[in-house]
């Protein structure tokens, strides 16, 4: 006879998130190249665009380095546009 182990709702709900989570990024990318990328061409953008907006207002925006700035902005629209 199995043994069945009690888990809490929360251990089972942060299961199905990250089983969500794996079939995501098995579908979208089948090699490891995919995956790097979708890391780099983000923070590359974004560093472009900082050091670019860095020079015309001095490297400060809203009291914020121009870099967490950017970062802040973008992170959230490319985590939510797909």
């Amino acid at each position: 006879m199995a043994l069945v182990k009690k888990r809490s709702t929360l251990k089972i709900w942060g299961d199905v998130i990250f089983a969500i989570f794996l079939r995501e990024i098995k579908s979208k990318f089948s090699d490891k190249l995919g995956i790097s990328w979708s890391v780099v061409s983000p923070v590359a953008f974004i560093m472009m665009l900082s050091f670019i907006r860095g020079r015309f207002d001095g490297g400060e925006t809203h009291t914020v380095p121009t870099f967490f700035f950017m970062v802040y902005g973008l992170v959230l629209v490319q985590f939510f546009w797909e």
